[in-house]
Parts: C-alpha cells; sequence; structure tokens
C-alpha cells in the first residue's frame, strides 16, 4: 500500500517506547513517548497533524515532513480524510486566497468553507470537484501522492 506516513525510529526502555519522527531526508521533527508503539505512534501522528497544519496556514508545503510509499507500521499511515484539509488550507493560502473569498467563489458561506479546512470535514466529491475548480488545480492526487504537493 503506497500512502503518506510517518517515518520513525522507536526505543524500548523501562518506562515503554520512545518514538521518533524523521523527515524523508533524516531530520528528526518529533518525539513522543507511550507504554506501546501504537500509543507513542498517536501521539506523534497528533503532533505532525498540527505541525501540518500550522505549516499550511504558513504556505509552507506540508506534506514534506512525511514519507511516501510502503509504510513499517499500520497506525503511522495517514489517511486523506486527515490529509484533505491541510493541502486545501495549503493550496489556498500558498494562492493567496482567503476563506471568504473561496466561500463566495462556491457560493457558501465563511463558516460552511471554514468547515472543508476542520478535520472532521467531510465532502462530497462534488464539493471537491467545485474546490479544485475554485483553486485551478487538483487536490485529490496530491493527497495520494501521484502528483507532488509545490
Amino acid at each position: 500500500m503506497n500512502a503518506y506516513h510517518l517515518i520513525f525510529t522507536h526505543k524500548r526502555g523501562e518506562t515503554g517506547v520512545v518514538v521518533t519522527a524523521k523527515t524523508p531526508h533524516g531530520e528528526s521533527y518529533g518525539v513522543a513517548h507511550g507504554q506501546s508503539v501504537s500509543e507513542a505512534l498517536r501521539k506523534l501522528r497528533e503532533m505532525a497533524i498540527e505541525s501540518m497544519a500550522s505549516m499550511a496556514m504558513d504556505g509552507d508545503a506540508p506534506l514534506v515532513i512525511l514519507g511516501h510509499g510502503e509504510p513499517d507500521h499500520e497506525e503511522a499511515v495517514f489517511s486523506s480524510k486527515e490529509l484533505f484539509p491541510i493541502v486545501l488550507r495549503y493550496l489556498r493560502v500558498h494562492q493567496g486566497i482567503t476563506q471568504s473569498e473561496m466561500a463566495a467563489c462556491l457560493s457558501v458561506t465563511q463558516p460552511t468553507y471554514n468547515g472543508y479546512e476542520r478535520y472532521d470535514a467531510n465532502p462530497t466529491l462534488e464539493t471537491i470537484n467545485r474546490l479544485e475548480q475554485a483553486l485551478g488545480c487538483p487536490i485529490l492526487p496530491l493527497i495520494d501522492g501521484s502528483q507532488q504537493v509545490a
């Protein structure tokens, strides 16, 4: 399965497991502790999502901190549903478009548009198509890795 995922190392100690996240270039960017690898990975995933959301808000490509390909651990994989709002926010900010401008382009209210950039968003394919048209670029190929985020 090709997917965006955390690249990590882990060490077991007397007090549990320490997991360290690394970029594809080998740079460390996060550490989490848990009683098991799964628990530590859950914490690290939350930190990575917050990091990517912050990067997207700054107009920085958010997926660069993740690996893409065959994951080492199933719990390290990010779903399209998790990545969609992050990539959408990045594309909007990178193009210098406000949420209000996107909302107007889609003929929805700003709070409705804001919902598309939230983690509990569940847009229909029709909505995704409209978002892609408004941004002038595909979203789903960026999330599945068949195209790179600029």
